[in-house]
């Protein structure tokens, strides 16, 4: 991915719709039409931009307003991406974080601050990408590219260099199938690793283009119906600070 690019992330139908029919067994089954819930975006290693499963967040505690997963889970979540990816008999990771607004799909202020600070630092220790450095392209803002460029002007030579990135997502949706889809970009200074964290737009596909059967959707709800049982926490108390 050049920095410039906008980024696309694909899903499989049966997991992006996933990420829909929670809202809607919600609201007609859990009587929560407005309650946020988690879901992580896992594509295989070798293909990371291609959404194949989404799992929803174990043991996370949902309310109106927030989403949180409790530290002690994440090792569940580690377990579950482990047995999926045997189910598929290739390496799964994760890439993107689903997660649902009442209303409008536009990240929140807390939403930024995390995709930024924290889930990006995650993705980037499981889907870790590389591309040629272009002098005068990224800023990392230490002045290393600078006295690259200046190097090569004066004649001096330079080995070809590239640039270790990481790439996550963010897709936020809501029960009226509207959604937003952004991307965080986290790359390290080839010479002195300093890192850089840009937020940037994105787009989102599905792959293969189908209509899904009616017997997929009664299995798609079949299966929400007992993961949302086993994984959500249904709070009713405000918090601030998470997501």
């Amino acid at each position: 991915m050049i920095l410039n690019e906008i980024p696309v992330l694909s899903f499989h139908p049966v997991a992006l719709e996933r990420t829909f029919v929670v809202a809607d067994i919600l609201a007609e089954r859990y009587d929560e039409p407005f309650v946020e819930y988690g879901i992580l975006g896992l594509g295989q290693q070798s293909n990371p931009f291609h959404v194949l499963e989404t799992p929803i967040l174990p043991g996370q505690r949902a309310s109106v307003n927030f989403v949180f997963q409790p530290g002690r889970q994440v090792l569940h979540t580690r377990r579950e991406i482990e047995l999926l990816s045997k189910r598929r008999k290739h390496p799964l990771v994760p890439i993107a974080l689903v997660h649902r607004h009442p209303g409008a799909c536009g990240m929140s202020s807390i939403d930024v601050d995390f995709f930024v600070n924290v889930f990006v630092n995650h993705i980037a220790t499981a889907v870790l990408l590389r591309e040629p450095y272009v002098p005068g392209g990224e800023d990392f803002g230490c002045g290393c590219g600078t006295s690259r460029t200046r190097k090569q002007q004066t004649g001096g030579s330079a080995p070809e260099v590239t640039i270790d990135y990481a790439v996550a997502f963010s897709l936020i949706v809501n029960r009226s199938r509207e959604y937003s889809i952004d991307a965080v970009r986290k790359s390290w200074c080839p010479f002195c690793a300093k890192p850089q964290v840009r937020l940037l737009p994105a787009e989102l596909r599905v792959q293969p283009v189908r209509t899904l059967s009616e017997s997929e959707r009664r299995r798609i709800r079949s299966t929400l119906d007992v993961e949302i049982e086993a994984k959500i926490e249904f709070d009713k108390a405000p918090a601030e600070g998470v997501l």
